[in-house]
């Protein structure tokens, strides 16, 4: 596999036992992935090792439990910004939308432009407002702090370790990038990732 999509394929051995391989697509395609069938099962369970080394280590989840609370904090800091904007624009057109209302009232100038502006501001309104709606949900919704990501961390160690196989394919899904196999070594990419020698890597 090179990182690109992948399937498995079942074999029935002469024993009527069944083996279960991982073929590369991409190789199967382009013919620039010379790797046979890949057992399922040992990739699989390196997978998981690799999980429990590098993200459920007990080690480690404190420091990812940090690196996550400052990405979620920085996220928290965009939505109060962007509402900020939006709250400027939505005053903006109230102002506009007076001023025309005000000319309306005086009299003396031709009614219908007036009109067709004081709906193309109160439809540019009305979208602001939803949008501000949105950005006040995201920046309220799921308040979390480092102790309660260290608990869901946590519970998907337990997940992991509980070796019901659907479990574990949810939370290889959530956590690993993708995964890449060549003859001489299985490659892990994490969604989040943690230098072990000295704090934080990338994400």
């Amino acid at each position: 596999m090179t990182g690109a999509s992948s399937s498995y394929l079942t074999k029935k051995s002469k024993e009527y036992k069944q083996k279960h391989y991982y073929t590369c697509n991409f190789g199967n395609r382009t013919k620039q992935c010379d790797n046979e069938k890949i057992n399922k099962e040992l990739v699989e369970s390196h997978v998981l090792k690799e999980l429990e080394q590098k993200i459920f280590n007990d080690s480690v989840v404190p420091v990812i439990a940090k690196k996550i609370y400052r990405f979620y904090h920085q996220q928290q800091g965009e939505y109060a910004k962007e509402t900020r904007q939006i709250e400027k624009e939505l005053d903006n057109i109230n102002k506009q939308v007076n001023n025309l209302v005000n000319a309306l009232a005086v009299g003396g100038i031709a009614i219908q432009p007036i009109i067709e502006q004081l709906k193309t501001l109160e439809n540019k309104k009305a979208i602001l407002e939803t949008q501000l709606r949105e950005w006040q949900i995201k920046s309220h919704k799921d308040i979390i702090n480092e102790e309660s990501i260290i608990m869901y961390l946590e519970e998907k160690k337990h997940l992991v370790k509980n070796k019901n196989p659907e479990t574990q394919k949810r939370v290889i899904q959530e956590f690993v990038e993708k995964v890449i196999v060549s003859k001489e070594c299985i490659d892990v990419l994490f969604k989040i990732t943690v230098d072990l020698s000295g704090g934080g890597g990338g994400s």
